[in-house]
């Protein structure tokens, strides 16, 4: 998880930035895609990745960040690091519901905050 070493005792529960981690899957994993051509890699990280806390009997809650949040996010992360617009725009509609899916699927809760998930 973007390089952080922690630890959690077992039977604990955390909560994860979604998107966050999808922004890492996406760009650390190479392009993987379905018969379709779709890119899975953000299902197939998230799955690794859940299945991995479960067995060390940790729970995750996914935090989805509101829309305006996400906009000033993308124009931010364009300046400071100057990446091309597709990097920014990475994150579609359909990966983020195909992710509430997996995770839901999973029988993980996914909370939809308003703004900043932080908050």
């Amino acid at each position: 998880m973007r390089g952080v070493f922690f630890i959690i005792k077992k039977g604990k529960k955390i909560t994860i930035d979604a998107y966050g981690d999808l922004y890492e899957f996406l760009t650390t994993l190479p392009e993987l895609t379905d018969r379709k051509g779709r890119i899975t890699s953000h299902l197939i990280g998230l799955f690794y990745q859940v299945t991995h806390f479960m067995t060390l009997g940790i729970k995750p809650c996914y935090v989805f960040d509101g829309e305006i949040t996400l906009e000033l996010g993308k124009q931010k992360r364009f300046i400071e690091k100057k990446i091309t617009p597709r990097e920014t725009s990475i994150i579609t509609p359909e990966i983020v519901q195909e992710s509430k899916e997996l995770l839901e699927g999973l029988g993980l809760p996914v909370i939809q905050a308003p703004s900043e998930g932080e908050a």
